[in-house]
């Protein structure tokens, strides 16, 4: 960096160690500045997106304790620290348009997320470990590689999100297990490779799925509506319209 550069990101921490919220965003960083460690007992939201960062260093992001709010989108970040998993306070990461694959394991110990955001990556398996976070009510796993969703979401089912995004994957099979997700209200899944028959009547008839978005899939909206169990899903769906009017 630059001696403006240094001068910006000197200013800027010293505002992240008085008010908490550190912005470090389209200042062309390529790594994640050690300085901002100086500002770790107060940070709460970290906004590194729209720079030129490879990878986010373990040993400093792990120390972020009190994160709430991470941005590190619009970045060339291929892989997350495991460390990430010790950010126990954090309630929203966003890291789409990045060059990620997968997810840390680790991320199963953010107990206290609510929102994440990774589309626009290089995703080809749906993270099993977003499905152990009880709080988490948005996933945003669009434009990604995903081709299939667990088959074991019986199991791990009462702590799915209340929105799932996955349009714009690769995805051709629904499980339908993925009715007994008693918390999903919003499936989008458009612009995928469904054919009729893979969408389950269970999703249809039995879920709490109220708005089912599935354009652009290898279907006419025609066989849908014409589907086993589609006067329930729109029962939920015109009874969720109301409670919104």
């Amino acid at each position: 960096m630059g001696g403006n550069s240094s001068s910006s990101l000197n200013v800027r921490i010293e505002k992240a160690q008085k008010f908490g919220v550190c912005s470090l965003s389209e200042l062309r960083l390529k790594k994640v500045p050690e300085e901002i460690l100086k500002a770790k007992l107060k940070l709460r939201t970290l906004d590194l997106s729209k720079n030129q960062i490879t990878c986010l260093p373990g040993a400093v992001i792990g120390q972020l304790s009190l994160l709430k709010n991470l941005n590190v989108a619009n970045n060339q970040i291929d892989e997350l620290p495991p460390t990430l998993g010790k950010l126990a306070k954090l309630e929203k990461i966003d890291s789409s348009y990045n060059r990620i694959k997968a997810l840390p394991n680790e991320f199963n110990q953010l107990l206290n997320l609510r929102t994440l955001i990774f589309s626009n990556n290089d995703i080809t398996i749906f993270p099993t470990a977003l499905t152990e976070l009880r709080q988490l009510d948005m996933i945003d796993l669009s434009h990604n590689k995903i081709k299939e969703l667990p088959t074991n979401l019986t199991t791990l089912s009462v702590r799915m999100a209340v929105e799932l995004n996955l349009n714009n994957n690769l995805i051709a099979h629904l499980p339908a297990s993925i009715a007994n997700c008693s918390r999903l209200k919003v499936l989008r899944i458009e612009n995928n490779s469904l054919a009729i028959h893979s969408i389950p009547v269970e999703l249809l008839s039995e879920s709490t799925v109220s708005l089912l978005a599935v354009e652009g899939n290898s279907f006419q909206m025609k066989q849908l509506q014409d589907a086993t169990g589609y006067d329930k899903y729109m029962e939920r769906y015109t009874a969720a319209r109301k409670k919104i009017g």
